[in-house]
């Protein structure tokens, strides 16, 4: 079974047939393709994704993804559950998982076939999964999804041998053997501490805080050795049969996000807390109460073009213009401030941050989170 790749491991991409996995603002890559939309302009709203087929030289590339992280996980579902219907197209725009056909077809290609081209005979026939350097986390786990449909499909034509005692698991980057009945972290297999070098989906980096950069990065542990491999042979439960199984025990597998050196955690508050992203989720730490207690503020995102407006704790928040230095004036209540990129305001009791503002032809657009509460 394919594991999903990073666009940045495509080599000779139009030699397969491709399943991207998120849309261009996430993977940049799929703008290559003239038939795919591009970040700029993007053309669906939120609740809504896209299933959108083109040419890839003499194979096919298939684009799934949605406005947002969720309506992307939305399309994965869409077909992962997809079963024959009838339903026919090369461009279909999902809305709360209602199918809509926009385009019908374009010559040697249309979703009544698949799994063909990426399934052909019940095998896998040159396929990638690629989903962006910096896609979501749901991303690659909507694309491991996929692959194990598209897997399912096969399943008839390979023979399971009952009498065998080892198997193999894999994740992004690394295969090993390992025997049924042993943890993950077992020696000689996998370490007992993952990171970006086992799974590259997990993030590594730097951030600045007090004038500082710190690295870090995240860690998965295999505790007490991880997960169990399985099938009826070794494990007690007789539904498993021949069918290979990971059991995890509660606690097994531990997340953390580590930095490298210690950070001086007193100079954190509401204007200048430490911003994490943990788990794809922006956390700003704004007080640290004790060693093992910190305040933080919850966070909406939000995309707004010049003149949009919208309400945050029934306050109408408004992008009145945005400079050519990214810098942005936000309106609320009669009161307007200038945020500058990537710094955060007090405005009426909310906490605004100008993450990022670009450009695009005939249009100005920027990208603010919202901050409010604490807890």
């Amino acid at each position: 079974m394919p594991s999903p790749k990073l666009a940045s491991e495509l080599k000779l991409g139009e030699d397969y047939n491709l399943i991207f996995v998120g849309g261009p603002c996430a993977n940049p890559l799929v703008e290559e393709f003239e038939n795919f939309p591009t970040c700029a302009e993007w053309p669906l709203q939120p609740g809504e994704a896209m299933i959108k087929f083109t040419k890839n030289k003499n194979n096919i590339a298939m684009l799934i993804a949605g406005t947002r992280a969720e309506d992307t996980k939305m399309a994965t579902e869409f077909i992962k559950e997809y079963t024959k219907d009838n339903l026919q197209g090369t461009y279909i725009k999902l809305i709360n998982k209602k199918p809509q056909v926009i385009v019908a077809t374009i010559e040697g290609i249309d979703f009544s076939d698949y799994p063909v081209p990426f399934i052909k005979d019940e095998k896998f026939k040159n396929m990638l999964l690629i989903v962006g350097d910096n896609a979501k986390g749901s991303d690659t786990i909507g694309a491991q999804d996929i692959a194990s449909s598209l897997f399912s499909i096969t399943r008839k034509t390979i023979t399971n041998f009952t009498e065998t005692q080892e198997t193999e698991t894999t994740d992004i980057s690394t295969k090993k053997d390992i025997p049924l009945g042993n943890n993950l972290g077992d020696s000689p297999f996998f370490s007992k501490t993952l990171d970006k070098g086992n799974i590259k989906s997990m993030l590594s980096g730097e951030i600045g805080f007090s004038g500082k950069d710190y690295d870090y990065k995240e860690i998965l542990m295999l505790y007490g050795g991880g997960p169990t491999i399985h099938t009826s042979l070794t494990s007690s439960d007789d539904l498993y049969k021949s069918d290979v199984y990971m059991e995890a025990t509660a606690g097994s597998l531990r997340y953390y996000h580590v930095f490298e050196e210690t950070i001086d955690m007193t100079a954190a508050s509401a204007n200048t807390p430490l911003s994490i992203n943990l788990l794809d989720n922006e956390l700003s730490i704004t007080d640290a109460e004790t060693a093992t207690k910190f305040k933080s503020q919850s966070a909406t995102k939000y995309f707004m073009r010049t003149g949009d407006k919208v309400k945050v704790d029934d306050r109408e928040v408004e992008l009145i213009d945005i400079d050519k230095e990214g810098a942005i004036v936000i309106k609320t209540n009669n009161t307007e401030e200038i945020i500058y990129d990537d710094k955060y305001q007090f405005i009426n009791e909310l906490i605004i941050k100008n993450i990022k503002a670009f450009d695009t032809e005939g249009a100005e657009c920027c990208c603010s989170d919202l901050l409010s509460g604490l807890f």
